[in-house]
């Protein structure tokens, strides 16, 4: 570890600061992760992961399982930059969560990640997949609401297949992103190159998702929600192939708006008043082979001399027009999670070179969120699972401790004086409480 000359501080002259060998640690919260992570059986789930990846080896004393957890261990605590590793090598409390006396250095996660090819991605992508699946599985779900959207990843320099996209006027690239609303789980990231219109490649990205459902022992019901990008037949039709039932906003056109004519003013009767008024009616697009249900939402606003006009696009034959727009309209809360993927996570970040690294980075990002989705879902109070990742770094992972040895034992001393020393207290009883996820 670098060390600080020892410096006289002018507001006490009595206080001295330096930094020395004392086996000290900002990480030490990070134990109660490795602690979660073996209760729950996830790191069974990622070794059984990792040892499908191509390359098997980097280096003389890394195996790909190590150096993948060591990523998801940096990523979790806060670590967005590989360089990061090489301070963090010599971090006590981080070797125990590891496992060993040897973590890797930048230059060895950085080889690592360049060695993944495009297979192996898809490898991680099924891992962020399993978590997800594992925990509907063992709690028997039997319905899931899927929201599906596509975000932006700004790129800085000459990062291959990215290129300029015109509705966010920016380069980089244009993932497909799908969570499970209800447990903000995700399902999958597939990275794109920036100028892929926003439903390109959406059929091949859920198919597999769809299928991997149609295997759990017993029957789930999806939902898909999806906004005016996502209005093409291919979806629909996949959707009614595996019996997903979805709810998809439609962009607005001529021949829509002659059809709401035929039930909804255009006028409103009393422009000093807001006024909503639900209709639906069936329609068939040129592209469309069927017939499918449109639900039309009339609002308006006062000062305003018209009617504002959404319309969606559905095959649940069931449900109330107003029922299914308040349910597509809570589809913005994915915006929630697709921020605190990227901010929290780091899925955004596009620093390398080749377009296969970029997306190996996303994907292990997803992981990363999805296995502290998991910690917040299982070992925190109900009240407590919105808690964004920034704040668990703070009040939880991020807490000093020292390690001592004595007798035999690794002793890790926290401090006394922890403002959330009763939450960390709460955390570590319900993870003694838990069982391992139920997997295939």
């Amino acid at each position: 570890m670098t060390n600080l000359h020892e410096t006289q501080l002018r507001f006490n002259p009595k206080i001295k600061i330096k930094t020395d060998d004392v086996q000290l640690s900002n990480n030490a919260g990070l134990l109660f992760y490795a602690e979660f992570n073996h209760a729950a059986g996830l790191d069974q789930i990622i070794d059984q992961a990792a040892a499908q990846l191509s390359e098997k080896r980097i280096g003389p004393h890394y195996s790909k399982t190590s150096l993948l957890n060591q990523m998801l261990e940096l990523n979790i605590a806060g670590y967005g930059n590989d360089v990061a590793a090489d301070a963090l090598q010599h971090d006590p409390v981080m070797k125990q969560v590891h496992g060993t006396t040897d973590l890797a250095p930048q230059r060895t996660i950085s080889r690592f990640l360049s060695a993944l090819t495009c297979d192996d991605v898809l490898h991680l992508d099924r891992l962020i997949l399993t978590l997800a699946l594992d925990y509907i599985r063992t709690n028997h779900i039997d319905t899931v609401m899927l929201d599906v959207d596509s975000t932006h990843c700004d790129t800085f320099g000459h990062q291959e297949a990215a290129s300029f996209n015109a509705h966010y006027g920016v380069t980089g690239f244009h993932p497909l992103v799908a969570y499970i609303a209800q447990l903000n789980l995700l399902l999958g990231i597939k990275q794109r190159p920036g100028n892929q219109y926003t439903s390109t490649g959406v059929k091949e990205f859920l198919a597999p998702i769809f299928a991997a459902f149609c295997e759990l022992p017993f029957d789930v019901q999806l939902i898909l929600r999806g906004d005016s990008g996502f209005a093409t037949p291919e979806l629909y039709t996949l959707c009614e192939f595996y019996d997903v039932k979805y709810v998809i906003r439609l962009k607005r056109n001529a021949a829509l708006d002659q059809l709401a004519d035929e039930f909804t003013p255009v006028v409103p009767k009393h422009f000093d008043q807001n006024s909503v008024i639900y209709g639906e009616f069936n329609y068939a697009a040129k592209s469309w082979s069927i017939d499918r249900r449109v639900l039309v939402k009339s609002t308006h606003q006062v000062g305003e001399l018209f009617f504002e006009r959404q319309y969606v696009v559905t095959n649940m034959t069931e449900a109330g027009v107003k029922l299914l727009y308040l349910a597509y309209q809570k589809r913005g809360a994915m915006e929630n999670l697709i921020k605190e993927s990227k901010a929290g996570f780091f899925m955004d970040k596009t620093n390398s070179h080749t377009f296969t690294t970029n997306a190996a980075r996303a994907t292990i990002s997803g992981i990363a969120y999805n296995l502290i989705a998991l910690m917040k879902l299982m070992a925190l109070p109900k009240e407590q699972r919105n808690t964004t990742i920034s704040t668990l770094r703070f009040q939880i992972f991020h807490v000093a401790g020292k390690l001592a040895r004595h007798a035999g034992k690794i002793i890790i001393h926290l401090a006394q004086s922890n403002v959330f020393s009763q939450q960390i207290e709460a955390l570590l009883a319900n993870i003694h409480t838990l069982s391992p996820l139920v997997t295939n």
